[in-house]
Formats: C-alpha cells, sequence, structure tokens
C-alpha cells in the first residue's frame, strides 16, 4: 500500500479532509524547490503534488505555465525531478507525493524506465493529464508498482466513459472543479457538489477537488462534500510574487508568507 493510500484511509477515519499543494519541479530554482517541499511537508499538507514542467502544458493557465517556462528555462529535466525527489526522501520518509505531468515527458524518458525510477525515488502517485482513458493500457504495467493511477474527471466527462476511467484508477479521484485551465475562474459550489455527489455513488475512492480554489474558505465549503482540495496556481503564486529578472528575491519572507497560507487551509 502507498504512503498515499494510507494517508487518505486514515483521514477518512478521522473524518478529516486532505489537503494537497501543487509544487512546479524546479522553480524558482533547484535549491528553492526543495526548500519549499519540505516547507510544506513540515506545514501540515496531507501530500504533495508535483508537477514536471512542459513545453505544452494543455492544462495550466498563465500561473503555472510561467512557472513551468520558468523551470524549463532553468535546465529542470525529469531525471534531475527524480534526483530531487530522492533527495528530499532523505528527510521526509512519510509526506506522500504525486507525480503530475504530460504523457510525452514520460515517453521520452522510456515508460518502463520511468515508473521503476519514480517508485524507487519515493514517488507514490502518477497523474498524467493529457492520457485518455482509452490509452490507459501504454503504462499497464503500473500495475505491478507500488504506485497508484491518479485520473482527472471533469464536469464533461460522459456517464458513458466513466467506468473506463473509474476502472484503472487508484488512490484517489482528481475532480477538476472548472471548465478550463488552472487559475483563471473560481470554482462555482453547487455545480461541483452534484458532480463529486455522483462521484461518490459511482466509486469508493475519495475525490478531491482542485482547479479554482484560491483561498481557504472556498476549501471549507467545498470540503463539505468532498474528501479533500489541491491548491495550485493560488500557491505558486506566493513563490511567483517574490522573482524579479527570474531570480527569487528576499525568500524568507515568501517562505513565511507560504507558510501562513498552508496553514490556514489546516487551520480552517
Amino acid at each position: 500500500m502507498t504512503r498515499l493510500k494510507t494517508t487518505l484511509e486514515n483521514l477518512k477515519i478521522s473524518n478529516q479532509k486532505a489537503f494537497s499543494v501543487f509544487l512546479m519541479s524546479g522553480y524558482p530554482d533547484k535549491e528553492t524547490f526543495i526548500d519549499t517541499m519540505h516547507l510544506c511537508a513540515n506545514s501540515g499538507v496531507d501530500f504533495m503534488e508535483i508537477g514536471m514542467p512542459f513545453s505544452d502544458p494543455s492544462a495550466d493557465g498563465p500561473v503555472i505555465k510561467n512557472a513551468g517556462t520558468h523551470a524549463l528555462n532553468n535546465g529542470t529535466t525529469v531525471a534531475q525531478t527524480i534526483n530531487t525527489i530522492k533527495e528530499f526522501r532523505q528527510l521526509n520518509k512519510t509526506t506522500p507525493i504525486v507525480w503530475m505531468g504530460y504523457f510525452n515527458s514520460i515517453y521520452n524518458y522510456g515508460i518502463e524506465k520511468f515508473l521503476e525510477d519514480i517508485e524507487n525515488a519515493g514517488v507514490d502517485g502518477l497523474l498524467i493529464v493529457d492520457l485518455p482513458a482509452e490509452e490507459f493500457t501504454r503504462i499497464e504495467s503500473i500495475k505491478n508498482k507500488n504506485l497508484d493511477l491518479i485520473h482527472l474527471v471533469t464536469p464533461v466527462t460522459s456517464k458513458e466513459r466513466l467506468p473506463l476511467i473509474l476502472s484503472s484508477s487508484s488512490g484517489f479521484i482528481y475532480f477538476v472543479s472548472i471548465n478550463g485551465i488552472t487559475g483563471t475562474k473560481d470554482a462555482q459550489d453547487e455545480a461541483i457538489k452534484q458532480n463529486v455527489e455522483f462521484l461518490k455513488t459511482q466509486t469508493e475512492l475519495p475525490v478531491i477537488v482542485g482547479f479554482g480554489i484560491k483561498n481557504s474558505e472556498k476549501a471549507k465549503e467545498i470540503n463539505k462534500f468532498a474528501d479533500g482540495c489541491i491548491v495550485g496556481s493560488a500557491a505558486i503564486s506566493k513563490i511567483a510574487k517574490y522573482i524579479n529578472n527570474n531570480k527569487i528575491e528576499h525568500k524568507e519572507e515568501m517562505f513565511k508568507e507560504l507558510k501562513s497560507f498552508i496553514t490556514s487551509f489546516k487551520n480552517q
């Protein structure tokens, strides 16, 4: 059983909701990125979602896309990200990590090598944004790894395709709360509620909501019916405001603000 699955089961037993933060690998630089991973873990996030920067990120809004471009320009690669996670695991053995990325990066690295390397590095779950359900067989060997395969379900996912998506899902279902890209719209509670409640009739997996969640008040409303929330663009924005001429400035102030932001979700 992965750290992710154990964590989510323990949260369910204690009647608590999951909270996750998305971080972009290598952003704004390798040193700051790994320090940010530790800050998030030490501030109480239940799991971390690590984004692998990609040149054509179809799901990402401007905040996350800009962070990815910055990271790529700094030379961030799949191999470097794997090594960074290994380094993080030297000090942190417990906080679950979900790798979020695009299939092209995995394919170019080598699918089987990628699955083996991220498992050995200490990744717990994999979410491939642009791999449709009909192509899941391309990574079927993940069943032999101690890795959860997480899938996106959106407001426009058809009820006809949903069983195919759920049949290979593990860990949790990531419900995309808006029609569109990250960080561009506010999540609408009633529409999310209807979708999440329907999903819960179709699967026993936790349903965790992401996209459009900008503050703890929004998370609190969504957690009334969902099993947790993921915050991406709002967290990345806390880092971006301290970058000048492609370099991080006033790092300690940035960490202080980011920690305050994270703990506001945990203390609601």
